[in-house]
Order: C-alpha cells, then structure tokens, then sequence
C-alpha cells in the first residue's frame, strides 16, 4: 500500500503500467499512498535509500519482506535461509533517525529506538 521501493528490482514489468519504464520499485503501477499524494499535489516518495534524493517532501523508510526481528535472529537459529532481505523494523527506524537531523534539526545520537 505505501511501500515505494528500497529494494532495486531496475527491470521490467516492474512499472510497466503507469510509468512505462522500470522504477526500481517492487510494484507496477501506483501505491495508495501514490494516489494521496498526487491529489494533494505533492511529488511521489523516493526510496529512502536512495543517494542524492530530495526528500523535502517525504520519504518511504518500508523494505519489501522487511522481518519484525532483526536478521541475526533467524540466522543463529538456522532460519534465514529464505530471506532475501536483511532489513527489519530496526533498519527502518534507523535510516528514519539518520535522516532526521537533516530534515527537523533532531539532535546527533536522539533515538526512539533506544532511549537512554
């Protein structure tokens, strides 16, 4: 529903439909969240992820597959052999916090994810 893309899959039919060209976003035509944002006029969301992004109007911190437990969760337990993604709700949070100083002035070091 809102997840744009931080996994590249740069081929088609991945935005056949709507955008006539690969994206890179793991979908092939708009999201909800696509469709809220052009009716209020805003661009779409880039993937957080990705280098030289303007994200003054948003961005999207979702990962395709992303695991509530982090990777080393299943792979002590011999279970990661079928994920093909090493991004939990952690790597999420996190790329969310590094971002933060650039976009609220947040303070270097504030975490929601750990509070001291």
């Amino acid at each position: 529903m809102s997840d744009t893309g931080n996994v590249r899959i740069g081929r088609l039919p991945y935005g056949m439909t709507f955008f006539g060209h690969a994206t890179g976003r793991c979908s092939d035509g708009r999201l909800v969240i696509d469709f809220i944002a052009q009716d209020l006029g805003f661009p779409l969301l880039p993937p957080s992820n990705e280098r030289e992004s303007n994200f003054s109007n948003g961005a999207n911190f979702a990962w395709v597959a992303a695991t509530t437990l982090g990777f080393d969760f299943f792979n002590e337990r011999g279970l990661s052999k079928g994920l093909w993604v090493n991004a939990s709700v952690y790597v999420q949070v996190d790329r969310f916090e590094k971002l933060l100083p650039s976009i609220c002035r947040a303070p270097q070091g504030a975490s929601w994810l750990h509070p001291k």
